[in-house]
């Protein structure tokens, strides 16, 4: 009895103890071990955001408008946004405010998935959700769903005009939209959510309302191998995905971002933790550049565990005893220049020759690529071109998918210089309708090339050469009606009915035909302009926008089913006096490139590589000859010759 009351003595004391001590602590008050090895407090005020709607694994038609919506930690207070991406297909989109406080009020917010930015794809896709407040650092949120192929569909297209139908926003499936509004508005969801940026319970395990914090945590870490580490040389980031018992998170879904120093140049990578819950990403730093931190941003998505994002830096120097100039640049070699007397702008440019070249030049070749990063491998890409020394280098519009163009003009400052460079603008180029304003990458790009306009046409010799500019249709429209289509048509149609044109090749941004990839074809752009391109007897198309290589048949506009166009000729590569054009996707100057996820019928060879279009014409002989020339390797991919009787 007297052990027993001893006892009892001694657990009321303990129990009391407790108590106190709990009472004397601040709320929150408690540490977690974060992925980069330091603690967060939750006194400190974190900052959250989350996707609501649509859940892990949900399933649409890759052809579906979208409604993404979700929670942050916003106010009408604090001085923070949220965006979306999709795929990493950049920019990111500002997503509405849809809070109780008015337009700044992002605790509530939604996004609209519409094919103007871009589409699902088939398989996995990435939805990623930013919060940016200008007092604490960004967080993300991912939540990856299933694109279903179309009833019928055999290759990828868009055939939107912008509008949004009635019945294309897809509900939550198998979801009571009672127990989500419920969640959103309880304080307890949120703070046992969000109390912490080390562990964030995904939407998809809403049915288990109390999540185990013990046996739930996800933790990561991100090591460099080295750490300062000199431009040019080669560099291997693992990141490492435990639970909170430290046991290895195998399959866990990886997704980070590079920020060189300055934000100029971002690099994406992705993949999944190994059976040790480990991923290793290795990549060459490129030597020219910034030098300061470089910033690695992981976000961890694990279906067992939920997402986490979380951030690593470490320092780029310079090399030692190494001129970086003298390590990337390449000379061209010697060759005679085509001098242009107009500005690209001009649709009556003609090229005049030195008495030389007229003598030794009577075959003429271009290189041709688009989507320009600011990596190594761009440069590497450009200094691929300029060793072949053409006559002529097209650019073909995301001049560069970083945020200041300086870097494209110093990649092409010789080419430029030597009076070879036309440029056709994209997307990232055409950020403003006011290519009079000087901030925007449209002004700079116009007053720096001296374009007379966006769109715009010359001839060398008896080739004539059309640019179109696809990028943005609400700042540059190109719709039928447009001073653009106006121009198309009235050059094509002078074209075709001068004699001494032979061959007529359009260059661009935005694809008429494409395989299933990352962005679908234009469909409204395709059932506009390829009729005209087939009546005016246009025998090359080239453009990029996809970070792949593709190539169609000779084809011909099918009205019956635009996304299905007639094969003219399906011979693999050799086309004699084709009844319709050849089309080109040539986005793989150097940035990120795009896995294909099918073949459609009409295309007669593709596939993922870094690299340029090599175009050689012989105008006496009236044959053009294309050969895709891989960057880092100088092999020929494809190659494919169209002649004419």
């Amino acid at each position: 009895m007297y052990y027993k009351q001893n006892i009892y003595n001694i657990l009321i004391i303990s129990t009391l103890t407790l108590v106190l001590l709990l009472n004397n602590l601040p709320n929150n008050a408690y540490s977690q071990v974060d992925g980069s090895g330091g603690s967060t407090s939750g006194a400190v005020p974190q900052e959250w955001v989350s996707i609501l709607n649509p859940v892990h694994n949900q399933k649409f038609g890759i052809d579906e408008e979208i409604m993404v919506s979700g929670e942050s930690s916003d106010n009408s207070e604090k001085d923070c946004t949220v965006s979306v991406i999709v795929n990493s297909v950049k920019p990111y989109q500002k997503a509405e405010p849809a809070g109780p406080s008015g337009t700044a009020d992002y605790s509530q917010w939604k996004f609209i998935l519409r094919d103007t930015y871009t589409q699902l794809i088939e398989g996995q896709n990435k939805i990623t959700a930013k919060l940016t407040c200008s007092s604490a650092p960004t967080r993300w949120y991912s939540v990856f769903v299933t694109g279903l192929p179309p009833k019928g569909a055999g290759s990828a297209e868009d055939t939107s005009t912008g509008s949004n139908s009635d019945n294309s926003i897809s509900p939550i499936e198998g979801q009571d939209e009672g127990l989500l509004s419920g969640l959103r508005s309880s304080p307890d969801a949120a703070t046992s959510s969000h109390t912490t940026t080390t562990t964030t319970t995904a939407p998809s395990s809403i049915p288990d309302m109390t999540p185990n914090t013990k046996d739930n945590g996800l933790y990561v870490t991100i090591q460099p191998q080295k750490d300062p580490i000199a431009r040019g040389d080669s560099q291997n980031v693992t990141i490492s995905i435990t639970d909170s018992n430290s046991k290895p998170i195998s399959d866990a879904g990886i997704t980070g971002k590079l920020i060189y120093p300055g934000g100029k140049y971002e690099k994406d990578f992705s993949g999944s933790t190994d059976s040790t819950g480990r991923f290793t990403y290795s990549w060459t730093i490129g030597s020219n550049g910034d030098l300061g931190p470089l910033e690695v941003v992981v976000d961890v998505t694990s279906s067992a565990f939920g997402s986490k994002s979380t951030t690593k830096t470490f320092d780029l120097i310079e090399p030692t005893g190494t001129s970086v100039l003298a390590k990337d640049f390449v000379q061209p070699i010697s060759k005679p220049v085509l001098k242009d007397d107009n500005s690209q702008g001009s649709s009556d440019t003609n090229f005049i020759t030195s008495k030389e070249s007229q003598v030794m030049n009577d075959k003429f070749d271009f290189v041709v690529a688009g989507d320009y990063g600011c990596d190594s491998g761009t440069r590497k890409t450009v200094n691929a071109m300029e060793t072949i020394n053409p006559d002529l280098v097209l650019a073909l519009g995301d001049l560069s998918e970083v945020n200041n163009p300086n870097c494209f003009f110093d990649l092409f400052s010789t080419v430029n210089n030597a009076g070879k460079l036309k440029i056709a603008l994209g997307e990232q180029d055409t950020d403003s309708p006011n290519e009079f304003d000087s901030s925007s990458r449209l002004s700079q790009f116009t007053s720096h090339f001296g374009l007379a306009d966006t769109f715009y046409s010359f001839d060398h010799k008896n080739i004539h050469f059309l640019a179109m500019s696809t990028g943005k249709n609400s700042m540059i429209p190109y719709v039928s009606g447009s001073p653009q289509y106006d121009f198309v048509e009235s050059d094509l149609a002078k074209a075709a009915s001068d004699k001494n044109i032979d061959w007529i090749i359009v260059y661009g941004y935005r694809p008429f035909y494409s395989s299933p990839t990352i962005h679908n074809a234009a469909g409204n752009i395709r059932d506009t302009y390829t009729p005209l391109f087939e009546k005016y007897g246009v025998d090359l198309v080239i453009t990029a926008h996809n970070h792949n290589y593709q190539r169609t048949y000779p084809i011909s506009y099918n009205p019956d089913n635009p996304k299905s166009p007639l094969v003219k000729d399906a011979e693999t590569s050799n086309y004699h006096n084709p009844d319709g054009p050849v089309y080109v996707t040539v986005g793989t100057a150097g940035v990120n490139l795009y896995d294909l996820l099918g073949q459609a019928p009409f295309v007669a060879n593709q596939f993922k590589n870094t690299g340029f279009l090599n175009v050689d014409i012989s105008p006496s002989k009236r044959v053009l000859t294309a050969s895709f020339r891989g960057t880092f390797d100088g092999a020929e991919q494809d190659k494919f010759t169209i002649s004419k009787s």
